[in-house]
């Protein structure tokens, strides 16, 4: 636990901000929870420059440029990748937890929209610009704010600090007083902004931890606390509002967004690799004098422009959107979430309307949704270990949209069951069955495009994250807006089958993938080579 606090974003601030009078060792080799102190005075720096280093400089004497400061071999324990499991499973946890907490913020103001519409005087369709505009924030924030976690000077963790802080002060006002409806959207458009980052960065995160085969099990765990994220909310919150007040859903933010951010902040050492190297040559500088000592990445970036810093940030992740390949798996995902998120407004006409289920009901029948989640989870999970897995290196990584085609039918399978069982003469129970399947497909979706750009494009791994983040949420962010309308005028059954019609029209074009994605992947210029 010591390691956890000394090595927190907020030790590695006090130590920035008091010139190193705080946390003094932050940077110093550790083994167990004991520091390695040396060059700890001026007198032993020739000795550090001419004879044996120490191996607290980690300066790999074998490389012609002694002054390089890098890892200390691949056992290196202050190299993420070396960390105790435990601390490991801590942090990813963390990572987890902010990933949920966003998406659960996304649906759970959805619960509240009955409330709104009364306390704002405004329509449905208004009430539900708060989703649309949230899901946008954290569809543009990712191009503004993710390219600072690449940065060695901020990392991922002080970025994620910051952003669970601006998710909590952004609840705050609607805890304590109604404020304006314009208000209210602009602060859920900027929640979704500096909230991104857990979106976008997260897989960065823990392939700064993780190599191999256990990566994409990390990724998979990620990628479903994302899809389980908006079927918890309204199972949490909906018997809150109902019973006590709308502004049961700003409680329940401000408290998973203030306790995200205090473990956050206190208890979770940075991953970034590039950032600890760049404490830690900076340290050596400090007590050698000589500032000759940089890492690779101080190196790189001597006479580094202004124009190639616009590049990285904003050129490169477009030239993503581009590649033949993220075209079609951006707005596969895209629509794939934009259905998702419009078949949430299904619900009260079915359950409320159909049923007669009131608001609490209404919310906990979004178990079933949790469910197939669940379900979707542990079958791609045996997917992986059993169908993707073996055949990777013999079949390339176009195994994951193999698995994908299939599994992906369990989407229109689920509309259409919710769609037409949805009746006053049949039990409740047949639409919800629907409901689980849905999730189950959306599993299929995610999870194997995740994968596939992550493996095809681990050398821009940011660039296309940021991508498939911006385009995904973009997309999905106008659908809720005609979601009322849609079931209204075509009704639960017609309109089922519209969204079910969509989803198997992506299905089939991404047939198309398994037989064009190979000669794509290598005529890239951005894609890795395998």
């Amino acid at each position: 636990m010591s390691f956890l606090f000394t090595h927190s974003v907020f030790a590695r601030l006090s130590h920035a901000a008091t010139g190193g009078k705080l946390f003094p060792n932050i940077d110093s080799v550790v083994k167990g929870d004991s520091q390695l102190n040396t060059l700890s005075n001026h007198s032993t720096r020739e000795k550090v420059k001419d004879e044996d280093l120490s191996t607290d400089a980690v300066l790999n004497k074998e490389d012609k440029d002694s002054f390089l400061v890098s890892w200390q071999g691949e056992n290196d324990p202050d190299d993420p990748h070396n960390w105790p499991k435990a601390r490991k499973f801590y942090v990813s946890s963390m990572i987890f937890y902010q990933t949920a907490a966003v998406y659960i913020a996304s649906s759970v103001y959805a619960v509240s929209i009955p409330q709104i519409t009364k306390v704002y005087d405004v329509s449905s369709t208004k009430a539900l610009l708060g989703l649309s505009l949230f899901v946008l924030g954290y569809g543009v924030g990712p191009l503004f704010i993710s390219p600072f976690a690449d940065m060695p000077q901020i990392g991922r963790n002080t970025l994620y600090s910051f952003s669970l802080l601006m998710f909590t002060v952004l609840q705050i006002p609607f805890t304590v007083v109604d404020g304006t409806y314009s208000a209210m959207m602009f602060c859920r458009f900027f929640t979704g902004f500096f909230t991104s980052p857990a979106l976008s960065i997260g897989v960065n995160s823990f392939v700064d931890m993780y190599r191999g085969e256990l990566l994409p099990y990390l990724i998979l765990i990620w990628a479903g606390a994302a899809l389980l994220g908006p079927t918890i909310g309204p199972i949490i919150i909906s018997y809150a509002v109902m019973n006590l007040s709308w502004r049961w859903p700003f409680y329940f933010l401000t408290a998973s967004g203030g306790i995200g951010f205090i473990l956050m902040l206190f208890t979770t050492p940075e991953t970034y690799g590039e950032s600890i190297l760049l404490n830690r040559a900076k340290r050596i500088r400090k007590e050698t004098g000589d500032n000759r000592y940089m890492t690779a990445w101080e190196r790189n970036r001597e006479g580094f422009s202004l124009t190639t810093k616009l590049y990285e940030v904003f050129i490169l992740p477009a030239r993503a959107s581009f590649e033949p390949i993220m075209i079609y798996v951006n707005l596969f995902l895209g629509f794939t979430y934009g259905l998702f998120y419009l078949w949430f407004e299904s619900f009260p006409l079915v359950y409320g309307g159909i049923y007669h289920f009131n608001q609490g009901i209404q919310g906990i029948l979004f178990i079933g949704l949790g469910i197939g989640c669940v379900i979707g989870l542990i079958l791609y999970y045996l997917c992986l270990k059993y169908y993707i897995s073996p055949r990777l290196s013999i079949e390339g990584p176009e195994v994951y949209f193999k698995a994908m085609v299939l599994p992906t039918l369990a989407i229109p399978i689920g509309l259409f069951i919710f769609g037409w069982t949805a009746r006053s003469d049949i039990p409740w129970i047949a639409p919800t069955i629907g409901a689980a399947i849905y999730p189950i497909g959306v599993q299929f979706v995610f999870q194997p495009i995740v994968g596939y750009i992550g493996l095809v494009y681990y050398s821009n791994l940011s660039a296309v994250m940021i991508s498939n983040a911006v385009w995904r949420s973009c997309i999905a962010a106008a659908f809720p807006l005609f979601g009322s309308g849609t079931f209204n005028n075509l009704g639960i059954g017609r309109g089922s089958s519209m969204l079910a019609g969509i989803s198997i029209a992506m299905t089939l074009i991404g047939t198309l993938l398994l037989k064009y994605s190979g000669p794509l992947r290598r005529a890239s210029k951005m894609a890795d080579p395998f």
